[in-house]
């Protein structure tokens, strides 16, 4: 079953837009989430054997790193929110 997706928090992600933050759609959840870019970078600089890469991300921005490594490899659970949805 399709998660159900909150319009208003999409559209609370858009109008927060920030040069340092960008937000996700997570399409398992249906929650908007915000990934800093740095921790964006990090992942997409990582090791693609290296699936977690979790070891020096502290414990309280692992949900986020979750959110960037999945964008990274490209798994379709988050599309990036930041020009739209599609």
């Amino acid at each position: 079953m399709a998660a159900t997706v909150s319009l208003e928090d999409i559209v609370d992600a858009l109008d927060a837009l920030h040069d340092e933050f960008t937000p996700f759609l997570d399409l398992e959840t249906g929650k908007v989430e915000t990934v800093s870019r740095e921790l964006l970078l990090e992942a997409e600089e990582g090791d693609e054997d290296d699936e977690d890469g979790v070891e020096s991300i502290p414990e309280w921005q692992r949900p986020e790193w979750e959110i960037a490594n999945a964008h990274r490899r490209q798994v379709s659970r988050a599309i990036r929110a930041a020009t739209g949805l599609i």
